[in-house]
Order: C-alpha cells, then sequence, then structure tokens
C-alpha cells in the first residue's frame, strides 16, 4: 500500500489577542493491529513557551501539552502525520 501523508490546519480567530494556559492536545489516531504511525509532527504558532514531551494516554492516544504566557490572535495548529496501513 502506498504511504500518504495528511498535512491539517486548525486556526482560531479572535477579535482581540486572548491569555492562553495550558493546552493538553490529542491530534494522533492510535496505533493498531492494522495501523501504524510513521511519522508526525505538530507545529503551533504563536509557539509555545515550553512543551513537554508527549505521552501515552489510557485510552492508547498521545497526548502533548504546552503553555504560553502573553496574548494573541490567531492560534494555528498544523499536524502533519504519516500513517501506515496494513488493512
Amino acid at each position: 500500500m502506498p504511504l500518504l501523508t495528511i498535512h491539517h490546519k486548525t486556526e482560531y480567530r479572535y477579535d482581540r489577542p486572548v491569555a492562553f494556559g495550558e493546552h493538553r492536545i490529542m491530534l494522533r489516531p492510535r496505533d493498531g493491529h492494522d495501523l501504524r504511525v510513521l511519522a508526525g509532527n505538530l507545529e503551533i504558532e504563536p509557539k509555545p513557551a515550553s512543551r513537554a514531551a508527549t505521552a501515552p494516554s489510557i485510552s492508547a492516544s498521545t497526548i502533548s501539552s504546552g503553555s504560553r504566557s502573553g496574548g494573541s490572535s490567531p492560534l494555528t495548529m498544523r499536524p502533519k502525520l504519516t500513517p501506515w496501513l496494513t488493512a
């Protein structure tokens, strides 16, 4: 089966700059018997001041977290993912 790469963009726009606290982000599918993630990354604008390592969730997904001080508008997230499907 040929490889494909999924590019996605989510953008939040606000009337005025808003403050952000810590965000928990779950944008990766769960690995299973017919799906494995070969590569993936996440771009966030504005860049987080700190970004914790990813960790598995109780539902076998992956959670990333990041925090930023100060305000901004807009907030943009661009995940990129290369899955391997065996089915």
